[in-house]
């Protein structure tokens, strides 16, 4: 009778965690990071960084605030966010004593490491109600306006503070005589 090495199991569910995790990586760069704030983005790569191989998170919210260098209420928002966006989903909620515990995997991943895990996943988006789903939709749309308009707000001013800055350097070259080393002459006159 031929058994596989007792390791093999293990060996193979990470090999699969990481294949999983890659390809998520690259979905959310490719896909997702343009759209979100910058706090909510590092949030996502938190979680994503303490995943561990069962495909869960579980991250404390001060303890995630402390490291996105924000207050644990804006840690809060950019987890909801995320929950929103799909791009987490929330397993296991808080409760007294434990904190909540996170899949940044797809269904379809979190299933082939972590059955068990996806079930409740599974269980607890099939419970949503389609009014649920509508505020949901609503929140992301409301939070994916805000975050463009406060980009185009800054592109602006970045534009705006460079036009200042280029008309400023002209100004103060233009009607000036320069040697060739570009150094200020000075003006001779004449005697006579």
């Amino acid at each position: 009778m031929h058994t596989e090495p007792k390791g093999k199991p293990d060996a193979a569910r990470r090999r699969a965690c990481l294949r999983f995790r890659i390809r998520r990586e690259n979905r959310f760069l490719d896909d997702v990071v343009r759209t979100l704030d910058p706090v909510d983005a590092l949030a996502w790569w938190m979680l994503r960084r303490d995943t561990q191989p069962d495909g869960l998170a579980r991250p404390g919210r001060d303890h995630l605030a402390e490291r996105l260098g924000v207050g644990g209420d804006r840690a809060a928002k950019a987890i909801r966010v995320l929950t929103d966006m799909k791009a987490a989903r929330l397993v296991y909620a808080h409760r007294p004593g434990m904190v909540a515990v996170y899949t940044v995997l797809t269904p379809g991943q979190l299933a082939a490491i972590n059955p068990e895990a996806a079930r409740v996943v599974a269980e607890r988006e099939a419970a949503e109600t389609p009014d649920e789903r509508d505020e949901r939709r609503a929140r992301v749309d409301s939070y994916l306006a805000k975050v463009a308009r406060r980009r185009e707000a800054r592109s602006k001013r970045g534009r705006e503070s460079s036009l200042a800055k280029n008309g400023a350097r002209r100004s103060s070259t233009v009607g000036s005589p320069t040697s060739i080393a570009g150094e200020p002459t000075a003006e001779v006159t004449s005697v006579s």
